[in-house]
């Protein structure tokens, strides 16, 4: 997890060792910040349906350290 201080936002790093990919994953409004941390790639799924994203998108999405 990581907090943002520029403007105070949480977001999730993902790596996965197996396939390499590495993406972050913010804690929207209303989401609470345990949840995603313990299971991100739901919320990565999730947040890509709800924004008409593909899954792609957010596993090339650079982490913001």
């Amino acid at each position: 997890m990581f907090w943002h201080r520029t403007d105070g936002h949480l977001s999730a790093a993902v790596n996965d060792t197996k396939t390499g990919e590495t993406f972050d994953v913010p804690v929207g409004a209303g989401e609470r910040a345990l949840d995603l941390f313990h299971d991100p790639y739901a919320y990565a799924c999730i947040r890509a349906q709800s924004t008409g994203e593909s899954w792609s998108t957010f596993s090339d999405t650079a982490l913001a350290a």
